[in-house]
């Protein structure tokens, strides 16, 4: 997913320069600049979810190899595995300006 991430943001910058000229010149550069927008925005998400998955292969393999034992590898990866999916939305949040501007709407919207 990491290099897919890496590939469509090269892709698409490259097809920003190269969009030719002509009457629908700004609809496809519009669609290409989303395009780029929302993949550097995903991509530190996808790199920490990357990481927070290397991570939990940690307690695993020391329990292949009888370092610990099965519940401690659970009690270590289970939350290993939940906090990825926290960090892995607030980095998506975080890097992508309308889903940050959105959840602050959400949060801080006077509903009231």
């Amino acid at each position: 997913t990491l290099k897919i991430s890496i590939a469509i943001i090269f892709y698409a910058r490259h097809k920003f320069r190269v969009i030719p000229y002509g009457i629908e010149r700004l609809n496809a550069k519009y669609q290409v600049k989303e395009v780029l927008d929302f993949s550097v925005a995903i991509l530190p998400s996808v790199l920490v979810s990357a990481v927070m998955h290397t991570f939990s292969l940690v307690p695993t393999m020391l329990w292949i190899y009888g370092v610990i034992s099965y519940p401690v590898c659970c009690v270590i990866y289970f939350p290993v595995q939940s906090l990825n999916c926290i960090l892995t939305k607030i980095a998506l949040i975080g890097c992508h300006k309308e889903m940050r501007q959105r959840f602050q709407r959400i949060l801080f919207s006077n509903s009231g």
